[in-house]
């Protein structure tokens, strides 16, 4: 059988083009708001971290999925929040102790709710799956994961221009930097300091400001003049479980991702004040 090239090429750089599509920078250079689905869920209902739930969340629309990364004890990376189980799981006892056995016994749960089948996934497990789905968008919350192990696994998958790493103080933030030349890092940004810190540290590369939306509208404006990517959140201060904020208080601000507790009902508002 012979293969005719010249007529193979155009398809093939079609193809290519559509699986860049969905990457991260380009969803930014669109210039629509990134909603992005706290702890992976599209409501507080779900269990957190788990990887039917992000299928889910994924299933229900374009959002961006945080999620929390931890170190096992037998050195897993294993997507969980707290220092615990105790709180997303029917079992107990320190992440930190936990050994391959021992969380394949656990089962997640969600708030107040009955234990699922589902035992904390491995963060290998969300990037086989995130792999196999062009359109998703991985927030890693990384405060207590090395970013070089973090980063080393992400390379091998091919899913660094899907990524962001999520960063809230210094020395993890200047680890994150070090970990990879090019993966987007979130950065803690509550003033012109640490704007400008920041923005000293990252030199020319881009980098993200997540910045409260209870800072003044004019640390979003130099942020933008930066040329940052400007995260906010929806999120209640005293407990990030439940909302403080509604969309509307995004309209003095330039935002390109905010992360919500409920992305599919902020998703839907951003885009009827769009249509105002």
């Amino acid at each position: 059988m012979q293969f005719r090239f010249g007529f193979l090429l155009p398809a093939l750089l079609f193809v290519a083009s559509q699986a860049r599509a969905d990457d991260l920078a380009a969803r930014l250079a669109a210039h629509r708001i990134i909603v992005c689905a706290h702890r992976g869920w599209l409501a507080p209902d779900r269990p957190e971290n788990s990887l039917r739930t992000l299928r889910e969340t994924e299933s229900s629309g374009r959002f961006m999925l945080e999620m929390d990364l931890a170190v096992s004890g037998d050195r897993s990376i294993v997507m969980m929040h707290d220092a615990t189980v105790d709180r997303t799981t029917d079992g107990t006892g320190r992440v930190a102790d936990l050994d391959a056995a021992a969380r394949l016994r656990l089962h997640l749960r969600a708030q107040d709710g009955p234990p699922t089948t589902e035992a904390p996934p491995l963060f290998d497990d969300i990037l086989d799956w995130a792999a196999t789905s062009p359109s998703a968008l991985l927030m890693l919350d990384i405060k207590r994961t090395p970013p070089a192990q973090v980063m080393a696994r992400v390379r091998r998958e091919r899913l660094r221009d899907r990524v962001l790493l999520l960063t809230f103080d210094r020395p993890t933030a200047e680890a994150a930097f070090e970990s990879d030349p090019a993966v987007l890092v979130s950065v803690l940004v509550k003033s012109r300091a640490d704007l400008d810190f920041y923005a000293s540290r990252a030199g020319r590369r881009r980098f993200a400001a997540y910045i409260p939306l209870d800072r003044p509208p004019s640390l979003f404006d130099a942020a933008r003049v930066r040329g940052a990517v400007v995260i906010t959140d929806l999120l209640d201060l005293r407990n990030a479980l439940t909302e403080r904020y509604d969309v509307s208080a995004l309209r003095a601000r330039p935002v390109d991702i905010v992360v919500t507790n409920h992305p599919a009902e902020t998703a839907a508002r951003l885009s009827s004040r769009r249509s105002d």
